[in-house]
């Protein structure tokens, strides 16, 4: 019989006595990486010390009359007290949050338990043969403590040094953009993400042009996206060490560009005027008018073109005439403006 001491790693061994009586006795502990230690004794029992830990002996006992060259070991079987995991680390795939932990045990052959606890208390287990565990339900944004510990079905060796490390952020969520049609400037705005130490808006519109802005709070603000545009919206969070998936994309339409080259030509014999215009990108319709300088009268036209004709001009009457356009959210910013005098020559400014 051979009885582990977990905390000394000594193997207490007691057998029965053989009837001749012999001088002494020697209790072998014989190793699968071929060591050997013993103890000897003129009684039956002997406690062998000076085990390798993490390693499996077999057993075997013989006396001073035992005459053999080499003993090879026994059936009995016992497993010494587990060695402490040593040098801990840990790598952490940002994309997946998988966090890989890897130790060394001095070459035992032995069971480690790793543990991962984050801030309130929440344990996740990984067991392992190889030195090596793989955590795949860690979640994002948290601040996790490892520890690593050997263990058989009776021992449990001394937990290795505590160490931690940080999941990726969190993706940001709720995002949402608006766009001031006075300054032209688009906000975008989302929900805080757990883990983030900052944050960068991506924005690419249709033509492969790209902008980024980059905060420590919940928004940010563009005020360089190209007009007429539509642009898509991503936001990811950052921390020391990594960088969250993409948010949801979203999208947004900046300001419309504004149109140019207004010109107008009077028909004097039908008291019309034909308006044209350069069209700004963006621009989804637009409505000339013309206001008189000495009439109270006002006439328009809508077109989604580059030209409409303004017609029921009152005769002999000076009009200014001026292009507005709508974009998706915002009106078109154009001062443009000419003069002309129905039934006399036209007055460009």
């Amino acid at each position: 019989m051979a009885q582990l001491d977990c905390n000394a790693n000594t193997v207490a061994v007691h057998w029965e006595p053989i009837s001749n009586n012999p001088d002494s006795y020697t209790a072998l502990a014989i190793g699968t990486d071929g060591t050997r230690v013993s103890c000897n004794t003129s009684s039956t029992s002997c406690t062998i010390e000076n085990l390798r830990c993490g390693h499996t002996y077999s057993i075997a006992v013989t006396t001073s009359q035992t005459n053999c060259g080499i003993i090879e070991g026994s059936d009995y079987h016992i497993e010494t007290a587990p060695c402490q995991p040593q040098s801990p680390s840990v790598q952490l795939q940002c994309s997946t949050n998988i966090a890989t932990v890897t130790w060394d045990n001095n070459g035992a052959d032995q069971f480690d338990r790793v543990t991962a606890l984050n801030f309130t208390g929440d344990a996740i287990v990984c067991n392992s043969r190889n030195r090596s565990c793989e955590f795949t339900q860690l979640r994002c944004g948290e601040s996790y403590t490892l520890s690593v510990v050997g263990f058989n079905g009776n021992c449990t060796s001394v937990p290795s040094e505590n160490f931690g490390f940080d999941t990726a952020p969190c993706v940001p969520t709720y995002v949402v953009a608006t766009t001031d049609c006075e300054t032209a400037i688009t906000t975008v705005s989302w929900d805080s993400a757990r883990g983030a130490s900052s944050y960068t808006v991506h924005a690419v519109n249709t033509r492969g042009n790209n902008s980024t802005c980059t905060s420590t709070d919940t928004t940010c603000s563009f005020s360089d996206l190209d007009c007429g545009q539509n642009y898509t919206l991503t936001v990811t969070a950052e921390d020391s060490s990594c960088v969250s998936l993409t948010s949801a994309p979203i999208t947004v339409t900046t300001v419309p560009c504004p149109h140019s080259n207004l010109q107008a030509t009077l028909d004097c014999s039908a008291d019309s005027a034909l308006i044209s215009w350069m069209p700004g990108r963006g621009t989804l319709m637009y409505n000339a008018s013309a206001e008189g300088f000495d009439v109270d009268h006002t006439a328009d036209c809508h077109t989604s073109g580059s030209a409409c004709n303004i017609t029921n001009l009152h005769c002999g009457s000076r009009y200014q005439v001026s292009v507005s356009g709508e974009g998706l959210t915002c009106p078109s910013q154009s001062y443009n403006w000419i003069a002309l005098k129905s039934g006399n020559n036209l007055i460009s400014h």
